[in-house]
């Protein structure tokens, strides 16, 4: 047995604890005690009807004896000047039934006549006592405030919890995370927030590895230009400088090509919600493929229906499907080649290449950001280049991934199919 449901069992055994002492209370205590007034009212008819007998009566004192021999209650006939003063007023004003005590008696005095009062003595029993009830509210209040703080003590000491780690998570510790324990919401509340410490720790992780990573990209051309603005001023001829300039405006456009990419990778990272539109597959494709620079030594086929569309963004599919061409233009040997398969899933399209391929060990890292096959090659390029392609892809709720191949590389993306308008 969990010590959450010990606990909660606990709770609940001392709430029902408290509605039955607070039935008994008052069903108990209520029942055996009375005001003046009830007493008056409750007992006063009998008292009432014997007085009336006893004042007609020729013989009152042997009617009365028989009364109390036949009924067995304790009746005295009693002057009222004997009576205490304030219970002898009443009577005297009009009073049918007036009570009265005596040491620990209880009484009921009757008038009979102008001079003699008929008295019931009603024996001991308990009077209303304030002091009963106060205590057993005391006693309820505090059965229910025990079993409330079985409840609420491990709620507290859980938002304890919650606040310790929440600053931890505020002064940069992100691996922080609360057990999973207690009742169903309070598992429910550790679990989200753990998930939500371990979503910021990766993403904080994500981005100082980003940093680090485009420092290093950053540094290799700046350290180029540096060196050659230096050496233009070497330069003696016009050729020379023009050498030099041309190498400069290179790696600017290279800087220029990893800011946008990054600008890029970022709005991606952040998802931010993208607008669609229908489009067809195969004219999209063919906008893609004139956009770039094709050698003439490799040939590039399209193998797509002209029926298949796609609920896309137009920008960011041309952007994806453009990152995958470059790249198969880049290592292919003689053909790329673009398919699309409608499945039930969804709509698939492969970019392929007769190239080196990538081994099967190095899959999955190439969508990491800044991760290149070569790193020292000079069309490496930016490094950001399938990490968009998989962010576009993630954005739609698609996929990016390399698909085995015999020979060559094929790239492979699955798109959302084109919803029914009907």
């Amino acid at each position: 047995m969990s010590r959450t449901f010990v606990r909660l069992y606990a709770g609940v055994v001392l709430f029902l604890l408290s509605l039955g002492l607070t039935a008994f209370v008052f069903l108990h205590w209520g029942q055996s005690t009375f005001t003046d007034k009830d007493i008056e009212e409750g007992f006063g008819l009998g008292p009432i009807l014997v007085a009336e007998a006893l004042a007609s009566s020729e013989t009152p004192d042997e009617d009365l004896e028989t009364i109390m021999a036949v009924y067995g209650y304790n009746f005295v006939r009693e002057s009222i000047a004997s009576l205490p003063p304030a219970t002898a007023r009443r009577i005297n004003n009009g009073d049918y039934s007036v009570y009265l005590q005596r040491g620990d008696d209880h009484f009921l005095a009757t008038r009979i006549d102008a001079n003699t009062a008929l008295v019931l003595n009603l024996g001991q029993f308990r009077q209303p006592s304030t002091s009963r009830y106060v205590v057993a509210i005391v006693i309820v209040l505090s059965i229910l405030a025990a079993g409330l703080l079985t409840l609420l003590i491990p709620l507290g000491r859980q938002m304890k919890a919650l606040q310790v780690a929440a600053e931890n998570i505020a002064d940069g510790n992100w691996k922080t995370s609360l057990e999973e324990r207690g009742v169903p919401e309070q598992r429910a509340l550790a679990k989200a927030f753990n998930l939500m410490s371990t979503r910021i720790g990766d993403q904080m992780e994500h981005q100082r590895q980003l940093f680090r990573a485009l420092s290093h990209e950053l540094r290799t051309p700046l350290a180029r230009m540096r060196f050659r603005v230096e050496l233009v001023q070497d330069c003696d001829s016009l050729r020379a400088r023009a050498e030099v300039s041309d190498a400069l405006d290179k790696d600017l456009s290279l800087i220029n090509s990893l800011v946008d990419e990054l600008l890029t990778h970022a709005r991606l990272e952040s998802g931010a919600a993208i607008t669609r539109e229908r489009l067809s597959v195969r004219e999209e494709l063919e906008a893609v493929i004139s956009e770039r620079v094709v050698s003439e030594n490799i040939s590039v086929s399209i193998d797509v229906d002209r029926d298949l569309l796609v609920d896309v963004n137009r920008k960011l599919f041309r952007r994806a499907m453009g990152n995958l061409l470059s790249n198969a233009l880049t290592y292919a040997s003689n053909s790329v080649r673009l398919e699309a398969i409608l499945l039930d899933q969804g709509l698939q399209i492969d970019v392929i290449d007769d190239g080196p391929g990538i081994p099967a060990i190095a899959r999955e890292k190439v969508f990491r950001a800044f991760e290149r096959l070569e790193p020292e090659s000079d069309d490496a390029g930016t490094g950001l280049g399938l990490a968009i392609v998989e962010g576009i892809l993630t954005a739609h709720g698609g996929k990016a991934s390399v698909a085995n191949s015999e020979s060559g590389c094929r790239m492979r993306t699955s798109w959302p199919l084109a919803r029914d308008e009907s």
